[in-house]
Order: C-alpha cells, then sequence, then structure tokens
C-alpha cells in the first residue's frame, strides 16, 4: 500500500510490523480461509 500512496504523492511510512503481529494476521487468514473452504462445499 505505501508504494501506491507515494506514486500518488502522498507520505506513507512501511508499517512496523511485529512477531505478535505477524502471527495474529496468518492465523486470521488461515481461520478465513477455512471458513471459505468449508463454506464453499
Amino acid at each position: 500500500m505505501p508504494l501506491w500512496f507515494r506514486t500518488l504523492g502522498v507520505p506513507a511510512p512501511l508499517p512496523n510490523l511485529s512477531a505478535v503481529g505477524l502471527v495474529g494476521h496468518l492465523v486470521w487468514g488461515a481461520t478465513l480461509g477455512a471458513v471459505f473452504a468449508l463454506l464453499d462445499r
């Protein structure tokens, strides 16, 4: 996302993603993927 903002001339720092935040995103993505896979049956 920051790349798009910079292209438009809007300053955007790179996000600071901690290990806990990364694990949270991975768990959220896996859960969401599993729900969609189960509902798509």
